[in-house]
């Protein structure tokens, strides 16, 4: 329960609150129902509903002294102890312009991405199929194609309300990580035709370990999902490293990608320790640090597209000035 009162010049004015919280609640005003989301039940008939911060308006006529009650159950009494819900109160206009402007941002940027990985892992399986001499065409194509159903799943996830099917899609995402980090290490070995079978016997073992630890619920889950991780990262940078240092042909446009991703991966780390990051979109370092994640993103699967398309087009003119030089 909450006390509050208004402002004079928010008499008469139309506010509205926006609530978070993965269960089913009841929220009461001066006394009475205002907002139901869900339906509580006994322990196994619950029905959870998470609004996900929609705005809901209301008015207050008086600057009288006015209490806000909620009556919440969470969907897993198991994890009890860490259950906090948010409730946010502003002017109606606001928060439903803020509410709607996000919506249309975020359902367009993980539309966009999923639409590119998609188009681009159908593209490399055109190119695989049609020259299978190249296979890191396959890799990068299931690379995107693990990709686009990432990005599928978290438009799914974003748009529902049920707390159950959220984590049930969440396990998910997990699940594709250990997937797209052999995909990406089987294309960097191929890319560079110097097959290292210990990186990927090692990163395959962890890959394995990892789904296994999120299958039977292991606390070492989450440690094994980041190890799996950054030995993909780092076998990566290793690659790429080492073939600029060769001055392997096209080893920059590769390299551009990755090492951006690493660095940036890196200072985020940092000043997220720090305590220094901000996420909020409505000031610049938050604009900025969004911007930055979003590059970061496609900035790896865009480096390796730019890479596949320059070695097929550099294959076709080799073979037709090698034609050239046959016929003369």
């Amino acid at each position: 329960r909450q006390k509050f009162r208004i402002d004079s010049s928010l008499v008469n004015t139309t506010l509205a609150f926006m609530y978070n919280y993965d269960g089913a609640s009841e929220i009461y005003l001066d006394g009475k129902l205002f907002k139901q989301y869900g339906i509580i039940k006994g322990n196994k008939n619950t029905e959870s509903y998470n609004p996900k911060e929609t705005p809901e308006p209301f008015i207050i006529n008086d600057t009288a002294t006015h209490q806000i009650a909620i009556k919440v159950k969470y969907f897993d009494e198991s994890e009890l102890s860490w259950v906090i819900f948010e409730l946010f109160v502003g002017r109606a206009d606001k928060l439903i312009d803020n509410f709607a402007a996000e919506g249309i941002a975020i359902t367009f940027i993980i539309s966009f991405l999923g639409v590119i990985f998609l188009t681009l892992g159908i593209i490399h399986l055109f190119f695989f199929l049609y020259y299978r001499h190249i296979i890191s065409n396959l890799f990068f194509s299931l690379f995107m194609l693990v990709l686009s159903v990432f990005m599928g799943i978290s438009m799914y996830i974003y748009i529902i309300n049920d707390p159950n099917e959220i984590c049930r899609s969440s396990d998910l995402l997990f699940y594709l990580i250990p997937f797209l980090t052999l995909a990406f290490t089987a294309c960097i070995n191929y890319i560079y035709y110097e097959i290292s079978k210990v990186w990927i016997i090692v990163i395959s073992a962890l890959a394995i370990i990892s789904i296994l630890s999120i299958i039977f619920e292991f606390d070492s889950s989450d440690f094994f999902m980041l190890l799996v991780v950054i030995a993909s990262m780092l076998h990566g940078l290793i690659r790429i490293v080492i073939s600029l240092f060769k001055k392997q042909p096209g080893a920059w446009i590769i390299g551009t990608g990755i090492l951006f991703s690493i660095l940036f991966l890196f200072f985020v780390v940092i000043i997220a320790f720090s305590g220094a990051i901000n996420v909020n979109t409505e000031n610049l370092e938050g604009q900025i640090l969004v911007f930055g994640v979003l590059l970061a993103i496609i900035s790896i699967p865009l480096s390796m597209s730019i890479y596949q398309a320059w070695s097929f087009s550099k294959l076709n003119k080799d073979l037709g000035l090698q034609l050239i030089q046959v016929k003369e």
